[in-house]
Protein backbone atom coordinates (compact mmCIF):
# COMPACT_ATOMS: atom_id res chain seq x y z
CA UNK A 1 0.00 0.00 0.00
CA UNK A 2 1.20 3.34 -0.92
CA UNK A 3 1.81 5.70 1.66
CA UNK A 4 -1.40 7.80 2.26
CA UNK A 5 -3.53 5.16 -0.15
CA UNK A 6 -5.95 3.47 0.62
CA UNK A 7 -5.30 -0.43 1.61
CA UNK A 8 -5.93 -2.56 -1.52
CA UNK A 9 -7.85 -6.31 -0.24
CA UNK A 10 -7.67 -7.69 3.24
CA UNK A 11 -5.17 -5.99 5.25
CA UNK A 12 -4.75 -6.24 9.05
CA UNK A 13 -2.60 -5.17 11.77
CA UNK A 14 -2.05 -7.70 14.07
CA UNK A 15 -1.00 -7.49 18.22
CA UNK A 16 0.46 -10.29 20.38
CA UNK A 17 2.89 -10.28 23.02
CA UNK A 18 6.30 -9.85 21.81
CA UNK A 19 7.41 -13.31 22.51
CA UNK A 20 4.19 -15.06 21.40
CA UNK A 21 4.08 -13.09 17.79
CA UNK A 22 5.26 -16.30 16.17
CA UNK A 23 2.64 -18.21 17.59
CA UNK A 24 0.00 -15.55 16.79
CA UNK A 25 0.89 -15.64 13.07
CA UNK A 26 0.24 -19.10 12.89
CA UNK A 27 -2.85 -18.54 14.46
CA UNK A 28 -4.05 -15.94 11.62
CA UNK A 29 -2.78 -19.13 8.88
CA UNK A 30 -4.85 -21.60 10.67
CA UNK A 31 -8.10 -19.29 10.42
CA UNK A 32 -6.94 -18.07 6.46
CA UNK A 33 -4.49 -20.39 4.70
CA UNK A 34 -4.07 -17.74 2.20
CA UNK A 35 -2.69 -15.26 4.72
CA UNK A 36 0.58 -13.70 3.68
CA UNK A 37 3.13 -12.16 6.48
CA UNK A 38 4.21 -8.92 5.80
CA UNK A 39 5.45 -5.82 8.03
CA UNK A 40 6.97 -6.32 11.21
CA UNK A 41 5.66 -2.52 12.93
CA UNK A 42 7.07 -3.85 16.45
CA UNK A 43 7.80 -6.21 18.84
CA UNK A 44 4.84 -8.22 19.12
CA UNK A 45 2.91 -6.10 16.35
CA UNK A 46 2.88 -7.01 12.47
CA UNK A 47 1.03 -6.51 8.83
CA UNK A 48 -1.37 -9.40 7.17
CA UNK A 49 -2.34 -9.66 4.05
CA UNK A 50 -5.56 -12.12 4.16
CA UNK A 51 -7.99 -13.61 2.09
CA UNK A 52 -10.36 -13.40 4.15
CA UNK A 53 -12.60 -10.52 5.34
CA UNK A 54 -12.07 -8.54 8.83
CA UNK A 55 -16.07 -10.74 10.08
CA UNK A 56 -15.13 -14.03 9.09
CA UNK A 57 -11.49 -13.97 10.25
CA UNK A 58 -12.26 -12.46 13.67
CA UNK A 59 -15.12 -15.20 13.66
CA UNK A 60 -12.62 -18.04 13.46
CA UNK A 61 -9.77 -16.26 15.83
CA UNK A 62 -12.62 -16.39 18.12
CA UNK A 63 -12.74 -19.61 18.11
CA UNK A 64 -9.00 -20.87 17.71
CA UNK A 65 -6.93 -18.09 17.82
CA UNK A 66 -5.72 -17.88 21.42
CA UNK A 67 -2.17 -16.01 21.02
CA UNK A 68 -3.55 -13.23 18.63
CA UNK A 69 -4.81 -10.41 21.09
CA UNK A 70 -5.97 -7.92 18.73
CA UNK A 71 -6.21 -6.29 15.25
CA UNK A 72 -7.87 -4.30 12.78
CA UNK A 73 -8.76 -3.70 9.21
CA UNK A 74 -5.83 -1.47 7.64
CA UNK A 75 -7.58 0.92 5.60
CA UNK A 76 -5.38 4.08 5.20
CA UNK A 77 -1.89 4.46 5.75
CA UNK A 78 0.20 8.30 6.24
CA UNK A 79 3.74 9.21 6.30
CA UNK A 80 5.25 11.79 9.09
CA UNK A 81 5.69 14.14 6.25
CA UNK A 82 2.38 14.33 4.44
CA UNK A 83 0.79 17.60 4.70
CA UNK A 84 -1.98 18.08 7.11
CA UNK A 85 -4.85 18.09 4.29
CA UNK A 86 -3.79 14.46 3.59
CA UNK A 87 -4.16 13.32 6.92
CA UNK A 88 -7.71 15.29 7.09
CA UNK A 89 -9.30 13.56 4.06
CA UNK A 90 -8.13 10.06 5.89
CA UNK A 91 -9.56 10.95 8.61
CA UNK A 92 -13.21 12.26 6.66
CA UNK A 93 -13.05 8.60 4.97
CA UNK A 94 -12.38 6.46 8.10
CA UNK A 95 -15.18 8.72 10.45
CA UNK A 96 -17.68 8.11 7.42
CA UNK A 97 -17.32 4.52 7.52
CA UNK A 98 -18.92 4.96 11.31
CA UNK A 99 -22.85 4.11 12.71
CA UNK A 100 -23.70 7.25 13.83
CA UNK A 101 -26.33 5.67 16.41
CA UNK A 102 -23.31 3.92 17.44
CA UNK A 103 -20.97 4.76 20.72
CA UNK A 104 -17.30 5.38 18.73
CA UNK A 105 -13.90 6.39 20.13
CA UNK A 106 -10.03 7.05 18.10
CA UNK A 107 -8.20 4.53 19.94
CA UNK A 108 -4.37 5.67 18.71
CA UNK A 109 -0.71 3.39 19.65
CA UNK A 110 2.52 5.00 19.61
CA UNK A 111 4.85 1.98 19.27
CA UNK A 112 7.56 3.87 18.08
CA UNK A 113 11.24 4.81 20.55
CA UNK A 114 10.89 7.99 22.88
CA UNK A 115 7.95 10.31 23.56
CA UNK A 116 4.89 10.99 20.88
CA UNK A 117 6.78 13.09 18.46
CA UNK A 118 4.78 16.22 16.81
CA UNK A 119 3.17 14.39 13.86
CA UNK A 120 1.75 11.97 16.19
CA UNK A 121 0.11 14.77 18.02
CA UNK A 122 -1.06 16.54 15.05
CA UNK A 123 -2.44 13.39 13.59
CA UNK A 124 -4.51 12.28 16.51
CA UNK A 125 -6.51 15.96 16.71
CA UNK A 126 -7.06 15.77 13.07
CA UNK A 127 -8.60 12.52 13.53
CA UNK A 128 -10.68 13.47 16.87
CA UNK A 129 -11.85 16.22 14.83
CA UNK A 130 -13.22 13.82 12.12
CA UNK A 131 -14.47 11.73 14.85
CA UNK A 132 -16.79 14.83 16.79
CA UNK A 133 -18.11 15.80 12.72
CA UNK A 134 -19.14 12.76 12.12
CA UNK A 135 -22.44 12.44 14.90
CA UNK A 136 -21.26 9.04 16.28
CA UNK A 137 -21.86 9.69 20.27
CA UNK A 138 -18.44 9.56 22.45
CA UNK A 139 -18.16 5.32 23.13
CA UNK A 140 -15.37 5.78 25.91
CA UNK A 141 -12.36 3.59 26.25
CA UNK A 142 -13.78 0.16 25.37
CA UNK A 143 -16.39 1.65 22.35
CA UNK A 144 -18.17 -0.61 20.42
CA UNK A 145 -16.06 0.73 16.85
CA UNK A 146 -13.39 2.89 16.78
CA UNK A 147 -10.69 4.43 15.00
CA UNK A 148 -8.14 2.08 14.98
CA UNK A 149 -4.28 3.87 14.59
CA UNK A 150 -0.56 1.48 15.24
CA UNK A 151 2.13 4.87 14.69
CA UNK A 152 5.94 4.16 14.83
CA UNK A 153 8.65 6.50 13.15
CA UNK A 154 7.78 4.95 9.81
CA UNK A 155 3.95 6.47 9.48
CA UNK A 156 0.67 5.40 10.49
CA UNK A 157 -1.87 2.27 9.55
CA UNK A 158 -5.48 3.19 10.11
CA UNK A 159 -8.87 1.97 9.92
CA UNK A 160 -12.42 1.79 11.05
CA UNK A 161 -14.26 -1.29 12.58
CA UNK A 162 -16.66 -2.60 15.12
CA UNK A 163 -14.55 -3.45 18.37
CA UNK A 164 -15.88 -7.10 17.88
CA UNK A 165 -13.93 -7.83 14.86
CA UNK A 166 -10.83 -6.86 16.31
CA UNK A 167 -11.36 -9.18 19.12
CA UNK A 168 -10.92 -6.59 22.21
CA UNK A 169 -12.95 -3.25 22.80
CA UNK A 170 -9.17 -1.67 24.01
CA UNK A 171 -6.90 -0.33 22.20
CA UNK A 172 -4.35 -3.12 20.90
CA UNK A 173 -6.24 -5.55 23.51
CA UNK A 174 -4.58 -3.70 26.51
CA UNK A 175 -7.41 -3.76 28.85
CA UNK A 176 -7.17 -1.63 32.07
CA UNK A 177 -5.45 -2.75 35.06
CA UNK A 178 -7.53 -3.36 38.06
CA UNK A 179 -8.25 -0.50 40.51
CA UNK A 180 -6.10 0.57 43.52
CA UNK A 181 -6.60 -2.24 46.04
CA UNK A 182 -6.55 -5.05 44.53
CA UNK A 183 -4.85 -7.68 46.43
CA UNK A 184 -2.83 -8.74 43.76
CA UNK A 185 -2.31 -8.26 39.88
CA UNK A 186 -4.11 -11.43 39.41
CA UNK A 187 -7.65 -9.89 40.07
CA UNK A 188 -6.75 -7.58 36.50
CA UNK A 189 -6.75 -10.77 35.24
CA UNK A 190 -9.99 -12.57 36.31
CA UNK A 191 -11.88 -9.05 35.53
CA UNK A 192 -10.53 -9.01 31.66
CA UNK A 193 -11.90 -12.76 31.40
CA UNK A 194 -14.98 -11.55 32.54
CA UNK A 195 -15.03 -8.76 30.11
CA UNK A 196 -13.50 -10.51 27.27
CA UNK A 197 -15.73 -13.68 27.15
CA UNK A 198 -18.85 -12.36 28.12
CA UNK A 199 -20.61 -15.35 29.75
CA UNK A 200 -23.10 -15.80 32.12
CA UNK A 201 -21.82 -14.94 35.82
CA UNK A 202 -23.69 -15.98 38.55
CA UNK A 203 -25.48 -12.95 40.81
CA UNK A 204 -25.01 -15.15 44.16
CA UNK A 205 -24.18 -18.86 45.25
CA UNK A 206 -21.11 -20.39 45.71
CA UNK A 207 -17.61 -20.32 44.05
CA UNK A 208 -14.71 -22.47 44.49
CA UNK A 209 -11.44 -20.75 43.73
CA UNK A 210 -7.98 -23.03 43.48
CA UNK A 211 -5.04 -22.04 43.95
CA UNK A 212 -6.69 -18.99 45.86
CA UNK A 213 -3.47 -17.29 47.64
CA UNK A 214 -3.19 -14.39 48.45
CA UNK A 215 -6.64 -13.60 46.85
CA UNK A 216 -6.69 -11.22 44.12
CA UNK A 217 -9.66 -13.70 42.24
CA UNK A 218 -11.22 -14.40 45.85
CA UNK A 219 -11.67 -10.65 45.99
CA UNK A 220 -13.60 -9.61 42.66
CA UNK A 221 -16.07 -13.30 43.63
CA UNK A 222 -16.64 -11.85 46.96
CA UNK A 223 -17.64 -7.99 45.49
CA UNK A 224 -19.52 -9.88 42.72
CA UNK A 225 -21.91 -11.20 45.43
CA UNK A 226 -20.29 -14.62 46.00
CA UNK A 227 -19.23 -16.72 49.15
CA UNK A 228 -16.12 -18.40 48.38
CA UNK A 229 -14.57 -21.78 49.18
CA UNK A 230 -10.61 -20.94 48.95
CA UNK A 231 -8.28 -23.92 47.75
CA UNK A 232 -4.35 -23.13 48.53
CA UNK A 233 -1.47 -24.19 50.70
CA UNK A 234 -0.48 -21.16 51.04
CA UNK A 235 -2.18 -17.86 53.52
CA UNK A 236 -4.79 -15.68 52.37
CA UNK A 237 -3.49 -11.74 52.49
CA UNK A 238 -6.83 -9.58 54.40
CA UNK A 239 -9.34 -8.40 54.22
CA UNK A 240 -10.14 -12.04 52.63
CA UNK A 241 -7.88 -14.16 55.60
CA UNK A 242 -10.78 -13.32 57.83
CA UNK A 243 -13.70 -12.50 55.52
CA UNK A 244 -17.25 -13.73 56.89
CA UNK A 245 -17.81 -14.94 52.93
CA UNK A 246 -14.78 -16.68 52.52
CA UNK A 247 -14.35 -20.57 54.06
CA UNK A 248 -9.95 -20.89 53.52
CA UNK A 249 -8.80 -24.77 52.92
CA UNK A 250 -4.92 -24.89 53.48
CA UNK A 251 -4.51 -27.66 51.27
CA UNK A 252 -3.69 -28.38 47.57
CA UNK A 253 -6.18 -28.72 45.25
CA UNK A 254 -6.27 -32.75 45.01
CA UNK A 255 -6.46 -33.07 48.32
CA UNK A 256 -9.18 -30.89 48.74
CA UNK A 257 -11.10 -33.26 46.08
CA UNK A 258 -10.31 -36.33 48.28
CA UNK A 259 -12.89 -34.45 50.58
CA UNK A 260 -16.08 -36.54 50.85
CA UNK A 261 -18.93 -34.06 49.46
CA UNK A 262 -21.99 -33.32 51.30
CA UNK A 263 -25.26 -33.61 50.00
CA UNK A 264 -26.27 -30.18 47.76
CA UNK A 265 -22.54 -29.18 47.88
CA UNK A 266 -21.81 -27.67 44.23
CA UNK A 267 -21.16 -24.33 43.59
CA UNK A 268 -21.71 -21.89 40.71
CA UNK A 269 -18.53 -20.92 39.19
CA UNK A 270 -15.21 -22.98 39.60
CA UNK A 271 -12.47 -20.68 38.80
CA UNK A 272 -8.96 -21.76 38.79
CA UNK A 273 -5.02 -19.75 39.10
CA UNK A 274 -3.16 -22.40 40.36
CA UNK A 275 0.94 -22.29 39.48
CA UNK A 276 1.09 -25.90 38.44
CA UNK A 277 1.89 -27.56 35.06
CA UNK A 278 -0.92 -26.85 32.15
CA UNK A 279 -2.02 -30.60 31.99
CA UNK A 280 -1.77 -31.46 35.44
CA UNK A 281 -3.82 -27.97 36.21
CA UNK A 282 -6.19 -29.83 33.79
CA UNK A 283 -6.58 -32.55 35.12
CA UNK A 284 -7.53 -30.75 38.97
CA UNK A 285 -9.87 -29.45 37.11
CA UNK A 286 -11.42 -32.64 35.27
CA UNK A 287 -11.62 -33.84 39.38
CA UNK A 288 -13.34 -31.42 40.38
CA UNK A 289 -15.93 -31.05 37.67
CA UNK A 290 -18.41 -32.81 40.01
CA UNK A 291 -18.74 -30.16 42.10
CA UNK A 292 -19.56 -27.46 39.77
CA UNK A 293 -23.13 -27.47 38.95
CA UNK A 294 -24.11 -28.28 35.23
CA UNK A 295 -23.65 -26.08 32.88
CA UNK A 296 -22.00 -24.00 35.02
CA UNK A 297 -19.29 -21.60 34.51
CA UNK A 298 -15.56 -22.27 34.86
CA UNK A 299 -12.68 -19.64 34.51
CA UNK A 300 -9.09 -20.96 34.19
CA UNK A 301 -5.39 -19.84 33.48
CA UNK A 302 -2.76 -22.63 31.99
CA UNK A 303 0.60 -22.42 32.85
CA UNK A 304 2.95 -22.40 30.08
CA UNK A 305 6.40 -23.47 29.61
CA UNK A 306 8.43 -21.34 26.98
CA UNK A 307 9.03 -24.03 24.27
CA UNK A 308 6.02 -26.42 22.68
CA UNK A 309 3.51 -23.40 24.38
CA UNK A 310 0.47 -24.76 21.47
CA UNK A 311 0.88 -28.43 22.59
CA UNK A 312 0.88 -27.52 25.93
CA UNK A 313 -2.46 -25.79 25.38
CA UNK A 314 -3.88 -28.73 23.44
CA UNK A 315 -3.08 -31.39 25.60
CA UNK A 316 -4.84 -29.38 28.52
CA UNK A 317 -7.96 -28.70 26.53
CA UNK A 318 -7.50 -32.59 25.51
CA UNK A 319 -8.25 -33.26 29.17
CA UNK A 320 -10.91 -29.98 29.97
CA UNK A 321 -13.16 -31.14 27.29
CA UNK A 322 -14.04 -35.15 28.72
CA UNK A 323 -15.75 -32.67 31.72
CA UNK A 324 -16.42 -29.12 29.64
CA UNK A 325 -17.30 -27.57 26.95
CA UNK A 326 -14.25 -24.97 26.12
CA UNK A 327 -15.99 -21.26 25.61
CA UNK A 328 -13.11 -19.18 25.02
CA UNK A 329 -9.32 -19.55 25.07
CA UNK A 330 -7.00 -16.11 24.75
CA UNK A 331 -3.65 -14.76 25.75
CA UNK A 332 -5.08 -11.95 27.53
CA UNK A 333 -3.45 -8.66 28.15
CA UNK A 334 -2.75 -9.28 32.06
CA UNK A 335 -1.78 -13.01 31.21
CA UNK A 336 2.14 -12.89 30.79
CA UNK A 337 3.08 -16.75 29.91
CA UNK A 338 0.13 -18.19 30.38
CA UNK A 339 -3.61 -18.26 28.20
CA UNK A 340 -7.13 -17.85 29.83
CA UNK A 341 -9.74 -20.43 29.19
CA UNK A 342 -13.57 -20.02 29.68
CA UNK A 343 -15.37 -23.57 30.28
CA UNK A 344 -19.21 -24.60 30.86
CA UNK A 345 -19.38 -27.84 32.53
CA UNK A 346 -21.40 -30.30 30.64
Amino acid sequence: MAPGAAAAGAEFLVTARPESWELAWEDVRAADGGARLGQSVAPGVFLVAATLDAAALSERLQRRGPFVRHLFSVHYRVSPGFAPAVWADAGKALAGRLDPALGAGLQLRWVGQGPLPPWVMDLRRTLDTALQQCGAPPGGPAPPQAISVVASEAGAWMGTSPTWHNLSPWSGGAAPTSRVGAVSRAASKLLEALRMFDLPWPQSGRALDLGAAPGGWTGVLVERGLSVVAVDPAALAEPWAHHPHVAHHRETAEAYAQRPRAPGDSVQLLVNDMRLEAAYSARCMAMLSGRLQSGGLAVMTLKLHEVRRRRQVREAVRILESEYTVAGCRQLYHNRSEVTLALMRH
